[in-house]
């Protein structure tokens, strides 16, 4: 520990102070949850058999479309 300083105003044998380094860790952490939070979604999507709509639909066309 250096003179005149407290414990947490330290810096670390590399000169990163020990906060920078938790805000590193924390956004490299956030960003793995995001890529794998879009992941998922994705291999969600992908996988996912989605049921097709069972409602029937009736239109009358008039028969001047078909001349």
């Amino acid at each position: 520990m250096v003179r005149g300083l407290r414990r947490s105003d330290a810096v670390h044998h590399k000169g990163i102070s020990k906060e920078t380094v938790a805000v590193g860790f924390l956004m490299r952490l956030i960003l793995i949850v995001i890529v794998l939070a879009v992941a998922g979604g994705a291999i969600f999507l992908a996988t996912w058999d989605m049921p097709a709509p069972t409602s029937r639909v009736e239109k009358v066309i008039p028969a001047e479309r078909f001349k």
